[in-house]
């Protein structure tokens, strides 16, 4: 079986595409394009090859993929609906260089980047845009709906044939990345 999971960055892809691997017992593929890889890895092998779940973002990536002629089974998208909570986090990961990490922010520190938050808002924006209007999608889902609500958690499991979770724990809302409550670390408070 062969899932795509098709979603911007900051809106929780990498736990459900996780949380997607251990309910089916697939290999999770993450961005597989991404310049951070290791030069040995060769996820398009494993793509072809395998039982895989796949998260990419819109845009080229996807471009990317689509070249490659895969087949997939189950196609998903997954957007966040408070762009400005999806900024935040976006600005902070890209000014810390940190993207799968438990962090706080503080008033003050969103104060200081409203103007880079107000911008990444922008990119947001297309993003959610190019992945509602894509008719590949058979499955929309939001952030809010697996994380806040469970709503969309339902509709998931349906959708990919899970009458019992085994590791739904994994996209409980506690056990996202940005905590309310700023975090003591070596440095202070973040």
């Amino acid at each position: 079986m062969k899932i795509l999971l098709i979603a911007g960055s900051r809106v929780g892809g990498t736990k459900i595409g996780e949380w997607i691997g251990y309910e089916l017992g697939l290999t999770y593929i993450h961005e597989p394009f991404g310049i951070w890889r290791d030069t040995n890895e060769n996820p398009i092998r494993d793509i072809r090859n395998g039982n895989v779940i796949v998260k990419t973002h819109s845009g080229k990536e996807l471009e990317r993929l689509k070249g490659l002629g895969i087949h997939w089974d189950k196609t998903i998208g997954l957007i966040r609906e408070d762009e400005n909570d999806c900024a935040i986090s976006m600005v902070w990961a890209e000014e810390n260089g940190e993207w799968h990490k438990e962090y706080g922010i503080t008033n003050e520190w969103i104060s200081k980047h409203q103007n880079q938050i107000e911008r990444v808002k922008d990119r947001i924006r297309v993003w959610r845009e190019s992945i509602l209007n894509n008719t590949d999608i058979e499955l929309q889902i939001t952030y809010e709906g697996i994380y806040n609500t469970k709503a969309d958690m339902e509709k998931l499991k349906g959708y990919l044939g899970i009458n019992e979770s085994k590791y739904e724990n994994l996209l409980d809302i506690k056990n996202r990345y940005r905590k309310d409550k700023p975090i003591e670390t070596k440095k202070g408070l973040i």
